[in-house]
């Protein structure tokens, strides 16, 4: 599936570059098929990677953001991946299905969490995900639930982690959803090297780039 996106993708001429990646369900045990040689048989151009679930049988907070601050460390440590997505995002009906109480409170997640993983992103270059789909614009959760998670982004910030933006469109009307993240970079007082970009050439560049016609001659 992963090629036939690609080869849709190199028969476009769009008016942005497009890069081509992968986003990763990265596990602790690090049981899973993502290798470097895969990456290399696709063409992945960089891998963004995070934990999707709570990963524990009964309700326990404490244990869950645990696991979930483990699995980031992980993810900065690995060095296949270049992002860390979505901290602390759920899915709502996973925990409706278990008949949990929702996640919609980040005071769960001590200071001295963030401040570890900042350290990590920073020391590792792994940059953290804003995400304005899943979490910032998601009814899912409550305006108070967004001002603490900045405050927990803000945490990061402070010991010098570079950033992602993402609208994590999984469709197109997602996309506006970008807009919320560049307002939390203006909040965080992220500069342009503190925002993380894929390092190499866009695999489709834009029509009209410079790039584009430089290679072309």
């Amino acid at each position: 599936l992963h090629m036939l996106i690609k080869q849709d993708l190199l028969e476009l001429t769009p008016g942005i570059d497009i890069y081509f990646g992968a986003e990763v369900n990265d596990f602790i045990s690090g049981d899973w098929d993502f290798t470097k040689e895969l990456m290399e048989e696709c063409g992945f151009q960089y891998a963004i990677g995070g934990i999707h679930d709570a990963y524990i049988d009964e309700y326990d907070l404490k244990k869950i953001v645990d696991i979930q601050q483990e699995h980031h460390l992980k993810t900065c440590q690995n060095p296949l991946l270049n992002v860390l997505v979505h901290p602390y995002w759920f899915s709502k009906g996973a925990w409706d299905k278990r008949d949990w109480p929702w996640f919609d409170a980040m005071k769960a997640v001590p200071e001295s969490y963030a401040r570890e993983l900042g350290q990590a992103a920073k020391e590792t270059g792994t940059a953290i995900e804003i995400n304005g789909s899943a979490i910032l614009d998601s009814a899912n959760y409550s305006e108070q639930f967004c001002r603490e998670y900045m405050d927990y982004l803000a945490a990061i910030a402070a010991e010098g982690a570079t950033f992602a933006f993402a609208s994590d469109a999984h469709d197109i009307s997602a996309l506006k959803t970008v807009e919320k993240t560049w307002q939390v970079a203006k909040h965080l007082g992220l500069t342009a090297d503190r925002i993380w970009h894929p390092n190499c050439q866009p695999m489709v560049m834009r029509e009209g780039s410079k790039d584009k016609e430089r290679n072309e001659l």
